[in-house]
């Protein structure tokens, strides 16, 4: 409502996404809470279409992932988790046309989570962000400096587009 909107864009946080608030139109699906038992299941349909060429319309549809492991006790996490969860419900970042995403999250502050988010995860220093486009996975190595929202925002659908064109030119060689 608009005392939301008023608080946030007093807090700052319109202006750190770099976004005007009337463009994110609370349409996104929101974060999803990632475990390892559950992220196998969750994050399936990204990796089975690196194996199939399907049409140009189906290419489109396919589903990508923006993973982000934290630590409870990490303030750089504290930060990134509001943040994460106004971007999840952005439309345009979280749309289903080929380079939208679904923001996970995985709490590695558990024992068995934490060994997990090292070994399946690669995650060496908290955060983590990952991208999970067309069976392919990039790490996030940009920073969390200043406005980093936007930063990766561009990041994660620029990896998708690539992802999206080099099945597409595998697929048209086949």
């Amino acid at each position: 409502d608009a005392d939301d909107a008023d608080n946030r864009r007093e807090s700052g946080v319109d202006a750190e996404l770099g976004d005007d608030p009337d463009d994110n139109d609370g349409e996104g699906a929101g974060i999803v809470l990632i475990y390892p038992e559950t992220f196998g299941d969750l994050t399936s349909a990204a990796f089975q279409s690196q194996d199939s060429c399907a049409s140009a319309s189906s290419l489109r549809a396919t589903e990508n992932w923006l993973i982000v492991a934290c630590v409870r006790s990490s303030p750089t996490c504290r930060q990134l988790a509001p943040l994460m969860a106004i971007l999840s419900y952005d439309s345009t970042f979280a749309s289903n046309a080929g380079d939208g995403f679904k923001v996970g999250w995985v709490d590695c502050t558990p024992d068995d989570a934490r060994s997990w988010c090292v070994e399946r995860l690669k995650a060496k220093a908290v955060p983590t962000l990952i991208a999970i486009a067309r069976g392919r996975e990039k790490h996030y190595d940009l920073g969390f400096k200043g406005d980093f929202i936007p930063v990766i925002r561009q990041w994660s659908t620029d990896f998708a587009r690539k992802a999206n064109e080099e099945t597409a030119m595998q697929c048209s060689a086949e």
